[in-house]
């Protein structure tokens, strides 16, 4: 490989990388799965996907991914 080709290899990397959709994280009461909803939407402004939870307490924090380009 040459210097050039490993160049421009490195910074389309670094282009794609810099494109990844950042999470979004919305709180809410642990059970309350309607209030859950409304945050996620409006945070995401329509559809989502929940990548992962974690519970604080009595409150839980979703991370989603926006999936209509928010």
């Amino acid at each position: 490989m040459t210097r050039s080709v490993a160049s421009g290899l490195g910074i389309a990397l670094l282009i794609l990388g810099g494109c990844a959709q950042p999470l979004e994280e919305v709180f809410y009461q642990e059970g309350n799965l309607s209030e859950f909803q409304a945050k996620a939407v409006k945070r995401c402004h329509g559809e989502f996907e929940v990548v992962a939870t974690q519970r604080f307490g009595p409150y839980e924090r979703a991370q989603l991914l926006c999936k209509s380009g928010h």
